[in-house]
Order: C-alpha cells, then sequence, then structure tokens
C-alpha cells in the first residue's frame, strides 16, 4: 500500500514539474514573442510620422505653388488690360490671392499631419492586437511574421487626391470685372475643408 502511494507521489510530483516546465517555456516564448513585436514596432517613431506628413506636403505644394504663380500672371494680365495695374483694386486682388494662397497652404499642412495621425493610430492599434494574441499563441515566430505583414499594410501610402482649384474664381473675378463686394464669397468658398477636390484620387507618392 505505501509502495502505491509512494508510486501516486512520485507521479504527481513529476506532473506538477511538467506542468512548471511546460508553463516556463510559454513564458519564455511570450516575452520572445513580445521582444519580436517591439523590435518591428521599433522603427515607427516621431521621425516616421513627421516624414509621412511631409511626404503629403511634399506632394501638393508644389501644385498650390505652381497655380499661385500662374494665378499671378493671370491677374496681371487682367489688371493691365484694364488699365488698372496700379489701382487699389489691384492690391486687393493680389492680397486675396496671397490669402487664398496662406488658407491652402496651411490647409496641406493640417492634411499632412491627418494623414501621419491616421497611421500612427492604425499602428498603435495593431501593435496592441499582436500583443494582445501574443499572450495566447505564444509563438514569436508567427507574431514576428505577423507583425511584419500588418505594419506593411498598415503603412501603404494612400493615393492621394490632387488639390482643387485654388485661384480660379479669383482670376475670373477680375476678368469678368465683378466688384470688390465678391470678396467675402470667394473667401467663404475656399475655407480650409473646401480647398482640396474631393474626387478620384490618382496619384501616389512613394518615399
Amino acid at each position: 500500500m505505501c509502495i502505491n502511494n509512494n508510486a501516486a507521489i512520485a507521479t504527481a510530483d513529476s506532473e506538477a514539474e511538467r506542468i512548471r516546465l511546460e508553463e516556463e517555456q510559454r513564458q519564455a516564448r511570450i516575452v520572445g514573442g513580445r521582444d519580436a513585436i517591439n523590435s518591428a514596432f521599433a522603427s515607427y517613431n516621431d521621425d516616421f510620422y513627421a516624414d509621412r506628413a511631409q511626404g503629403y506636403v511634399d506632394f501638393a505644394q508644389p501644385d498650390l505653388d505652381k497655380q499661385f504663380e500662374n494665378a499671378g500672371k493671370q491677374l496681371a494680365a487682367s489688371l493691365a488690360r484694364r488699365g488698372v495695374s496700379n489701382s487699389s483694386e489691384a492690391i486687393s486682388r493680389k492680397n486675396d490671392n496671397l490669402d487664398l494662397y496662406n488658407k491652402a497652404k496651411t490647409s496641406i499642412i493640417d492634411k499632412g499631419r491627418e494623414h501621419s495621425s491616421a497611421t500612427r493610430n492604425a499602428l498603435e492599434g495593431v501593435k496592441g492586437e499582436l500583443l494582445t494574441q501574443n499572450q495566447a499563441l505564444a509563438d514569436p515566430t508567427l507574431m514576428a511574421n505577423t507583425a511584419a505583414n500588418r505594419i506593411l499594410a498598415a503603412t501603404t501610402l494612400p493615393a492621394y487626391s490632387p488639390i482643387g482649384q485654388i485661384f480660379a474664381s479669383a482670376s475670373d473675378a477680375v476678368a469678368t470685372g465683378v466688384g470688390l463686394n465678391n470678396r467675402g464669397m470667394l473667401n467663404e468658398r475656399y475655407q480650409i475643408g473646401n480647398l482640396f477636390s474631393p474626387g478620384r484620387s490618382d496619384r501616389i507618392v512613394r518615399t
């Protein structure tokens, strides 16, 4: 009877040891998975998000600058045809164009920040999900591969929409001789939220 009890105790002790060792190994794999996840996300820091914001600015700003340059030329020609190149109206129209330019530039910067924030939020969400999965799966290799794939999907650059025609109405107003009382209408139309075309996205910027 004592022999049987000793065997049972030995078996119980052996089972407890096996469970303990397996749990130690699982915890080690969890640590390995966590390290793999943290390593995969290590380069996505403030510099990365600043570059992501700047990427949109680099895409949109040249278009705005070109529009501003062309609008200035068209404005000068329209004023010259009317013989009012040195008038108070000319000064006001030039100020209108500059105001629209500055509003559009601010909007471009804000839009870049939106893209950066969207990427940051997506990556933080992915990382949180992976850390949770790692606790259950305890598979460092799987976590490393999954992290790489999820990061790639979250950081793929979107197809940026080109900005709209910022200065068209300002130039048309001069060309048709519309009075300065329409300046308020122009300012209302070109609020920051309305500066970009809602149409299709057909250009992609790569870094």
